[in-house]
């Protein structure tokens, strides 16, 4: 039996983190961080098995953005939705980044993440830890 692709669902919001992980749990190994610094300890703990981020952009600490950075700097392919309450704030750093992140702003439908998250894990390179 094939082992799930692990994601990891960063935010702030503990019932963020549980929505997005009852909706993600039956296809994807689900792993949580509140925060970019807890992100990043849980993708050196598991780098060899992330396939794909999703992270907040405001949260303590470490944000969304510092986050993206760290990732890419570490594999640069990494597929990594960011998603933001913030208008404006999601499409235009995601613009600025070119890489492979897309942006969601809050509030979205869960079914939008998970269609996000499966047609970049599809797409050509998107998935090539899992």
């Amino acid at each position: 039996m094939r082992a799930k692709p692990a994601i990891i669902v960063v935010d702030d919001e503990e019932r963020v983190r549980q929505l997005i992980h009852s909706f993600l749990r039956e296809d994807y190994d689900v792993l949580l961080a509140a925060d970019g610094l807890e992100a990043m300890d849980c993708y050196e703990l598991h780098a060899g098995r992330i396939a794909a981020v999703i992270t907040d952009v405001r949260m303590p600490r470490v944000n969304g953005w510092e986050l993206v950075a760290w990732l890419h700097r570490r594999r640069r392919q990494l597929p990594v939705i960011i998603v933001s309450g913030y208008t404006g704030e999601v499409n235009l750093e995601s613009l600025l980044l070119r890489r492979e992140v897309v942006g969601l702003e809050k509030p979205f439908e869960v079914k939008e993440l998970v269609t996000t998250l499966k047609r970049m894990l599809e797409a050509p390179g998107g998935n090539t830890r899992a």
